[in-house]
């Protein structure tokens, strides 16, 4: 369901971000200091790094797990250029085009999209866990 987070409006986003913020404030009970520090005491990472976050987990566990039901994996496809490009051994995936907002969001758009935009050091990954201490170190770099 994390994909129907995915795109959600600015103002959306910014309530949740400020039940994780408060929520952040009470465990630490800390009302001083800066919310970012407070966040990055307790390696929460913001709401909409979090969203992105989860759907690129989904992503690499879809891509590289033989255990997962076809359908599933029906969703997700690789891009192969018809012919030899340099993005060939990008490790991409093939995004779907919508017409609407709401198409936007599902599974089979917002994952490629979210992967594409990935450093090809992380979709590179050897293992699950790697790619989410790498994934997480990316969403909490400076922007």
């Amino acid at each position: 369901c994390n994909s129907l987070f995915f795109n959600m409006s600015c103002l959306n986003i910014n309530k949740l971000q400020s039940v994780q913020n408060l929520a952040a404030r009470l465990i630490l009970n800390d009302w001083c200091s800066p919310i970012q520090q407070i966040l990055v005491n307790l390696h929460w990472i913001p709401i909409e790094a979090l969203i992105k976050f989860k759907i690129c987990t989904l992503t690499y566990n879809k891509l590289l797990s033989e255990n997962q039901p076809a359908n599933l994996r029906s969703l997700i496809t690789s891009y192969v250029p018809p012919r030899l490009l340099r993005s060939s051994d990008q490790c991409l995936l093939t995004q779907p085009r919508t017409r609407t907002c709401i198409g936007q969001r599902a599974f089979r758009v917002c994952a490629p999209t979210v992967w594409n935009s990935l450093p090809l050091s992380i979709r590179l990954s050897p293992s699950l866990a790697t790619f989410k201490r790498n994934l997480k170190t990316f969403y909490f770099a400076p922007s």
